[in-house]
């Protein structure tokens, strides 16, 4: 979401997980907007794969809209 009014990154120390969330507000409000996310996981725990919510990197209409 290149156009986020907000981004805040986040990884676990004990495994190593990371997430990344973006957020877009409504103008003028403090209205979310969209969100969206990207997380990945350690190399110790490959098995799981990496997941991202589907509006990334671009995100698309919130569900409310």
């Amino acid at each position: 979401m290149p156009d986020a009014d907000a981004e805040h990154f986040e990884r676990n120390p004990t495994c190593g997980d990371e997430i990344t969330v973006r957020l877009r507000l409504e103008p003028g409000t403090d209205r979310i907007a969209a969100v969206a996310w990207q997380g990945g996981t350690a190399a110790r725990s490959r098995w799981r794969r990496p997941r991202s919510s589907p509006t990334w990197p671009s995100a698309g209409p919130s569900r409310n809209s």
